[in-house]
């Protein structure tokens, strides 16, 4: 779906512009990105050193909390305006092959790469993990001493209470 064949754009003149539109489920982008579900329209315009992408794509994709490890549904809306040139030459980063394919993949893994959160958070409340049993503060809450020789922790767990 990320590979457009983008032949008829490239026979065309310069200025001509085609829109496409691209949705699906458990979309493959790299062997370290699995989208649950894509979606998006791009304008695919002629130029003269190759075909000028520029869209919009909506994607969600399952993240883990770094508080409780739940995972958790992460939407996020990425704009493409990139150009990609053709013939392919070795310097330019966005190319369309030989074949007139034209890969999106790379573009928006490394987009959404730059999106994705240093954090990722189920809730902004998330409680976590309780340091000694394991028990998820979320759904319940643990028989462990809340006092504890690490000053780090005392202060987690003040903050924590504090919600």
């Amino acid at each position: 779906m990320l590979r457009l064949n983008v032949g008829h754009v490239l026979n065309r003149s310069v200025g001509f512009s085609r829109e496409i539109r691209f949705s699906g489920e458990q979309v493959v982008v790299a062997a370290d990105l699995i989208l649950e579900r894509l979606s998006g329209e791009a304008q695919l315009t002629r130029t003269p050193p190759g075909i000028l992408v520029e869209g919009t794509i909506d994607i969600t994709r399952d993240m883990q909390c770094v508080r409780c490890l739940a995972v958790h549904a992460l939407q996020a809306e990425v704009g493409i305006s990139e150009l990609y040139t053709y013939p392919p030459e070795p310097e330019v980063e966005w190319t369309i092959d030989d074949d007139c394919v034209l890969n999106l993949a790379p573009l928006l893994r490394e987009l959404l790469l730059v999106e994705e959160p240093i954090q990722a958070l189920c809730s902004p409340d998330c409680r976590g993990l309780c340091p000694t049993c394991g028990q998820d503060w979320n759904l319940d809450g643990c028989a462990c001493p809340r006092e504890s020789s690490d000053p780090r922790l005392a202060v987690l767990q003040e903050l924590l209470e504090a919600d």
